[in-house]
Order: C-alpha cells, then structure tokens, then sequence
C-alpha cells in the first residue's frame, strides 16, 4: 500500500490486491454481442463435474473496451470495487476503475494448469480488438489475477477535505454489492468475497501517508468498531431505538426496451416503519422517474417504478448504458438512509 500523484494532480491510496479462485471449477465469463451494440452481454460459464453440457447463467454484467491506461481490451464488470470507509462505516472514497480483464496470473497452488491469460493466448480478452463481438475471460482454480498498487487505476483517491487524519477501513469488494449482498456471479460460497485493511492516514503540509494497522480477510470491518451513538429518543430505561436499515432488491442489467414499456420491479425493504423513495436517475440529472411507499412497520414489498414520457424519449436517443437507482428511507426521529445502486442498460 503506498501514496501516489501530487499537490497538483492530486493524491491517491495504491494498494495491491488479489481475487482468487478458491472454488471447484473455473470462473468462465463470456461475452457477445451484435455489431451494432457498444457492449457485450457477459454469461456465466459453469461447467460440470459430471461431464454434463455446461450451465451457462446469463446476464452477469456487462463487457466493455477499455482504452485508459493503454489498456486496449475488453474489461468484465462489475466484479472488483474497492472502498474507503470510516471505522464507523461511512463512505468516503471509492476506486475509478472500470472493471478486469480477468485471467490466471499468479498461481496459488491451483490442481493443474491454467486456461486463461496472456501466456496461453497473446490476444487474450481480445486485445487491440475493439470490433470483437465474443470474448471469454477467466479465472482457473487455484489461480489468483492480481493488480499492483497505482497500476491503470488500482487506486482511490484522496484530499485532506474529505479524508482527513485519521483511521480507516479499505475495503476490497468480489461480486459483491456495498452493502454486502452478492453480485450476479453464481458462486460456491460467498462468504469470502470481501477483504479489508485497517489503516491509518495522516497529512503533513498537505502531504499524505498512511500505515497499515491490520488486514482482515471476510469482513469489511478490519478496524476496532466504534461504540453505539446513544438513542436519540424513546422512553427511559427501554434501549436504544432501533437502527433504520433499507434494501433493494432488482435486476442488475435490464433490456431498454422491458424498461420503457414496463418500468423496473424493486423489492424494498425497511427494518421499521418509514418512508421510501425509489428514484432512477442518469449519473448527473434530474429523476427519470420515481415510486414511494411506506411501511408502518418492518417488512418488504414489490413496487414498480415506471418512467415518466419525457425520459422515455429521451432514452430512446442516448447512448448512456448506466443509470442509478436510488432509495431514500426516512424513519420518524429524523435517521436517514440512502442508498445508490448501477443499473445497466441492456440495447
């Protein structure tokens, strides 16, 4: 873990990190698409050990090609996502980099050899290829696809503003939502998709460093857990008032078409009453469109968010791909949460 960039262009945490394949058969992902489409549907591979025809999970993310960082090939996502958090939990920092190229590039003790990566195929994930309309990328057995710190992007940037002195969890997300629910990759087991640092940052005429306290493997919360705030109402000698918790629950990637003729199915839920708006909305603009619901109490429902006629016509002629959906739970005595969550558009 190291600091990189200046006063002048800025300062970012470089780190090194890992996924590896732990699992009892490959990670495959494959993409496709027709030639008039910017990006390739990516489908999951799943081979089986009785010698059956492959599974094939659809609709795991998307495949796109990557020019920064002298790239030149088609990146997976999502898949890594890499977080700065207070030892409280609060989001301060998030990576900029825009998914892998997966393939086996360190080898981890893995049963036999791999079947992916630059030293089986010099075009590996299509390079120099951005016409390709079929990619297959992966990870074997065994085999680890490590990043260097600072290297195209494997980094989170800083400023003394927003990430003052002070202790930290880096995070280290593998198909893994922020809120520590899975992705869309179908897996042996979950529980190890998630890793951390305990880490301290520290500033110096405007200069920063940091120190590794600890590393944590299967928990995003490495550094010692602040004590609970004392309740903010409620009766005398009856405990803290419950914390407001809220969820969704949607298709990750979604046809454009399914969305303007139907809207978006979101399952909410809230861990006590409260009221809950659900927004989709471009990276940068006004509301697409919008559905609110409340709970008197905890529990789930389904609710469909439909898209009002302006937007409908005007995602009928953009080429954005990406659109966030947002939910805002808001319980009495004023606790207040709000989600973000990508959603991909499907042409």
């Amino acid at each position: 873990m190291q600091i990189g960039g200046s006063a002048s262009t800025g300062w970012q945490i470089g780190f090194q990190s890992e996924v590896m394949n732990q699992g009892a058969g490959p990670l495959e992902i494959h993409g496709h698409r027709s030639s008039d489409q910017a990006l390739m549907t990516a489908d999951q591979v799943i081979y089986q050990s009785d010698g059956g025809a492959p599974r094939t999970v659809p609709g795991v993310g998307d495949l796109h090609y990557e020019t920064g960082f002298g790239h030149e090939h088609w990146h997976f996502e999502p898949f890594d996502h890499y977080e700065l958090r207070t030892l409280a939990g609060a989001l301060v920092g998030t990576d900029q980099k825009q998914g892998f190229c997966l393939g086996d590039n360190q080898f981890e003790g893995g049963p036999g050899p791999h079947v992916y990566g630059y030293s089986v195929d010099p075009t590996w994930c299509q390079k120099n290829n951005p016409s390709a309309l079929q990619v297959t990328e992966g990870i074997s057995v065994g085999w680890g696809d490590p990043y260097d710190p600072l290297k195209e992007g494997q980094d989170i940037p800083i400023d003394q503003t927003t990430v003052p002195a002070g202790d930290y969890n880096l995070v280290h997300r593998v198909n893994e939502n922020s809120d520590g629910t899975p992705e869309a990759v179908v897996e042996q087991s979950f529980a190890n998709n998630v890793a951390s640092a305990w880490v301290r940052i520290a500033w110096s005429n405007g200069t920063p460093s940091i120190t590794v306290l600890q590393t944590c493997t299967s928990t995003a919360s490495c550094g010692p857990v602040p004590p609970p705030r004392p309740p903010t109402s409620g009766t005398l000698g009856a405990g803290p008032v419950k914390s407001l918790a809220a969820t969704a629950a949607f298709p990750r990637v979604v046809s454009l078409g399914s969305l303007l003729r139907h809207g978006l199915r979101v399952r909410v839920h809230c861990s006590r009453a409260c009221r809950l708006r659900v927004a989709l909305k471009p990276a940068h603009g006004a509301a697409l469109g919008s559905v609110s619901t409340r709970f008197r109490r905890a529990g789930s429902r389904v609710v469909l968010l439909r898209l009002k006629p302006k937007a409908k016509r005007a995602l009928r002629h953009t080429s954005a791909r990406r659109l966030v959906l947002q939910i805002d739970a808001r319980a009495t005595g004023g606790q207040h949460v709000v989600l973000k969550r990508s959603l991909r558009l499907r042409p």
